[in-house]
């Protein structure tokens, strides 16, 4: 789904936008002193590039994220041209979004504090609203993750996910192409989620995780979780990350749906834990919950979202990356011994040496997945 959250600056900078357009068909903007004719007439040139990318950064408000980059550039280009400066108010935009930033980057955090994936379809007032129970919860001993978590489920559930937004959320997939093959089951997870029946969405959506991602990246073999946790560690790298959002959205999926383990008769320390639910082991009272299929719903929409962007260098890449990972458990297996010495070194060149037993049984691999073997104990 294009991301439907919008900046506050948007009428701002469309504001501004209509001021440009004014100078360039008038040589004098609407609403100001006719004196000013003259030097704005002379600054004309400059004001048509601008309006240029002020147009581009309404053509682009699929995404937050490209959006602030392309206000961050007109505000960089508008600010150069001191005549504007008789312009009102604009010289707090800069501030404004700085602030705006700022909050932005909130988001993620609380979120998963929560139990939430991040959504860049979080914005506007419900943001504000989110951060203020967020400060309350930090700031105020009395206040319980419990209480926390009950506000943020209400406005998530209630305010900003409503049903006419998962019928928009809906509409959006059925244009996917990465969802051929799998749209009879989304459109029916997604109908079942805005009638109440919580404990079919989950399980139903959950399934569908690991194939879009597998299928993303034209892996056509079984995929083992640490290869899956690889190709997860990839597609949300901390490369892609915007204002944390890609990386909180990594540790979601491979915290609270891969992490941990489970026992049958006892609860999951998640509700969102993929092997508890699809072994029977977690009760459908325990996951059928609306703010549990929310959660499940907002990371497929993020991996519709991230799988959406890859390019063919990105899929070759990471095949790569699998191989390797492959031949480093490979070598492991073929000893039948615990590998005591196994070392990631960091060398200067960012490539990486692996030592078995002062051994050096691989050279000059990939520098990424060293450090994603290391830190996630894969040897």
């Amino acid at each position: 789904m294009n991301r439907f959250g919008i900046s506050d600056h948007v009428n701002e900078i469309l504001e501004l936008h209509r001021k440009i357009v004014s100078v360039n068909n008038t040589g004098t903007p609407t609403g100001f002193s006719s004196g000013l004719s003259k030097p704005f007439a002379e600054i004309q040139p400059q004001l048509a590039i601008v309006g240029e990318r002020l147009v581009k950064a309404t053509d682009h408000l699929d995404t937050v994220a490209k959006t602030m980059d392309y206000f961050d550039t007109v505000y960089k280009s508008i600010s150069s041209i001191p005549i504007l400066r008789f312009i009102p108010d604009i010289a707090d935009l800069e501030e404004s979004i700085e602030k705006s930033n700022k909050e932005i980057k909130r988001i993620p955090e609380l979120l998963l504090t929560a139990g939430y994936p991040p959504s860049l379809s979080v914005d506007g007032d419900e943001a504000k609203e989110l951060i203020r129970e967020y400060d309350v919860y930090l700031k105020n001993d009395s206040v319980t993750l419990e209480d926390f978590i009950s506000k943020i489920n209400y406005i998530m559930t209630e305010k900003l996910f409503r049903p006419q937004v998962i019928d928009m959320l809906k509409q959006s997939w059925e244009r996917s192409q990465v969802l051929e093959g799998r749209k009879q089951l989304t459109r029916q997870a997604l109908t079942a989620h805005n009638i109440g029946m919580y404990a079919l969405t989950v399980p139903a959506l959950l399934t569908q995780l690991e194939g879009i991602i597998a299928q993303s990246y034209q892996h056509k073999e079984k995929l083992h979780t640490y290869q899956l946790k690889l190709l997860i560690s990839d597609l949300f790298s901390d490369a892609k990350d915007w204002c944390g959002f890609e990386k909180h959205i990594r540790r979601f999926y491979l915290e609270q749906v891969l992490g941990g383990s489970f026992l049958h008769g006892k609860q999951t320390d998640y509700e969102t834990n993929r092997h508890a639910i699809a072994h029977g082991a977690a009760l459908p009272d325990f996951f059928g919950k609306k703010e549990v299929s929310l959660r499940i719903i907002i990371l497929l929409d993020a991996i519709l979202d991230s799988v959406s962007k890859l390019t063919e260098k990105d899929i070759i890449e990471a095949k790569k990356k699998l191989e390797i990972l492959s031949s480093v458990r490979l070598a492991r297996k073929d000893t039948r011994k615990i590998i005591n010495s196994f070392t990631v070194l960091k060398a200067k060149n960012h490539n990486f040496v692996v030592f078995e037993n002062d051994k050096n049984p691989f050279q000059g691999v990939d520098y990424e997945v060293a450090l994603y073997i290391y830190d996630n104990s894969c040897y």
